[in-house]
């Protein structure tokens, strides 16, 4: 990726994170990059280029943070205690260096909700995690691992969720995590974590 690409990106995610999906403008993008008006449109001659720009950088950016979600899985025995340990390394990227792409990719899921042509756009960088998602479960040897871990991936989203409206300082994401990990592997493992077991989410 160009310097000048990769600046204008990270600034898009600066302007999403900021002001969500409406403030999402080439010039307000080259306002904040700094660059002089017309530099955005240059490299992103629509809105819906420089949304999918931000798409691919978003996840670029998470691959590169997180490399062992991207590694072949064919044949890898995947413990527990290994889909806990990667779990709660995204969510602790997604809450500290990743805060701002957090943040940005949040205002296009929910641009994606009232907009049909958006969900269609955003829908493939949806369904990179959810493949992803799913191979882990797999490799797991997790009944139905699509449909699980779709869910998954949407409990993991509402923890990061959670925490970044209301912040815990003794947050523990392996705690929070544990709870969704076995109850998608096997279903008589989940009975062990039920609410009022205060194994996850504070307030259960």
């Amino acid at each position: 990726m160009s310097d000048r690409r990769g600046q204008i990106l990270e600034a898009a995610a600066a302007v999403l994170a900021d002001g969500g999906a409406r403030a999402l403008t080439h010039r307000g993008v080259d306002r904040t990059a700094g660059l002089p008006a017309g530099s955005t449109s240059n490299l992103f001659r629509t809105r819906d280029a420089l949304v999918e720009g931000v798409v691919e950088h978003l996840i670029a950016s998470e691959l590169q943070a997180m490399p062992d979600l991207d590694q072949p899985l064919a044949g890898v025995a995947i413990s527990d205690a290994t889909l806990v340990q990667m779990a709660s390394q995204a969510i602790s990227y997604a809450l500290g260096p990743g805060r701002i792409h957090t943040l940005a990719r949040r205002a296009l899921f929910h641009e994606a909700a009232s907009n049909p042509e958006a969900r269609g756009r955003l829908g493939a960088g949806a369904a990179f995690w959810w493949e992803r998602i799913a191979a882990l479960r797999e490799a797991r040897g997790a009944p139905d691992p699509d449909q699980r871990g779709r869910w998954l991936l949407a409990y993991i989203d509402g923890v990061i969720g959670d925490q970044l409206a209301w912040p815990d300082p003794h947050f523990n994401p392996a705690d929070a995590i544990a709870p969704a990990i076995h109850g998608t592997v096997n279903r008589q493992q989940a009975g062990r974590y039920l609410p009022g077991t205060r194994a996850g989410f504070r307030g259960t």
